[in-house]
């Protein structure tokens, strides 16, 4: 790894931190984003806890669209 800089998840740097001697440094500045969806075919059964999620998907992509054109005036 040598003295190069790294990123990776939270998982990943719980399960090899005490291995490799790593540690997390917190910046709150720096955001990660990652995309996020999900398939399924509108004919297919869909369970009620997998709409709630597919719903709470929705919900929150339109806050950050509002968000963002908040913050781009």
């Amino acid at each position: 790894m040598g003295n190069s800089g790294r990123f990776g998840s939270k998982h990943l740097m719980q399960q090899f931190a005490s291995r490799l001697r790593l540690t997390a440094i917190a910046v709150e500045e720096m955001n990660w984003h990652r995309r996020v969806g999900v398939s399924y075919r509108r004919a297919d059964y869909v369970s009620p806890a997998l709409r709630r999620v597919i719903d709470m998907l929705k919900s929150t992509a339109r806050d950050i669209d509002k968000d963002l054109a908040e913050t781009a005036r």
